[in-house]
């Protein structure tokens, strides 16, 4: 047993195996989330409810078509419709030459356990790439929530992106630290 000049025992953090135990805690820590996580949803449609379970790996699927939900182990965000030609907006709304309002609808469940931001401020639109404009003057516009575990919320979105456009997604930010995204395909 090692001590110090004074006779007192050296602590256990300065003991090389406390360090050994340490790293491969830490190692077996990282190595088992790195596998599969198997995850269950319930969101909504319409009066009835759709379970969803999925099983998802590292390579997780990172854009969604309308009716499909993509889910990690705190949120649940269902892509619930798309409107590629919205006019259900103000009519006093300015758009500008050449271009249209795509809407979408999400549904969102708070699968964590702790409370989780649902936001139109973390949705983005591109047209053919380049970033298109949030639109704002519609009825439900800059919807904003905080879910409690297991709570729900929907939400619509609306861009205004060019009529020629050939490509037309929406990103949403799941992490603001990490950048973490999924992408919605309107076209």
């Amino acid at each position: 047993m090692a001590r110090y000049e004074d006779g007192e025992k050296k602590p256990i953090y300065k003991k090389w195996w406390f360090w050994l135990i340490v790293i491969i805690v830490v190692i077996g820590i990282i190595g088992g989330s790195q596998g599969q996580n198997k995850t269950q949803t319930t969101l909504s449609e319409g009066n009835s409810s759709v379970q969803n379970t999925q099983t998802t790996t590292n390579e997780e699927k990172k854009t969604y078509n309308v009716g499909e939900i993509y889910q990690d182990n705190s949120i649940a965000i269902k892509y619930v419709s798309v409107d590629e030609n919205f006019t259900g907006y103000n009519k006093y709304a300015d758009i500008k030459e050449g271009y249209k309002i795509v809407k979408a609808d999400f549904e969102a469940e708070n699968l964590g356990t702790s409370d989780q931001y649902f936001s139109a401020y973390d949705f983005d639109c591109y047209a053919d790439g380049y970033d298109s404009e949030a639109f704002w003057y519609f009825e439900g516009s800059g919807f904003s929530s905080t879910l409690s575990t297991g709570k729900k919320a929907k939400g619509t979105v609306c861009f205004e992106v060019p009529i020629d456009a050939t490509s037309i997604t929406i990103e949403y930010t799941l992490n603001t630290f990490t950048g973490d995204k999924v992408e919605f395909l309107i076209k």
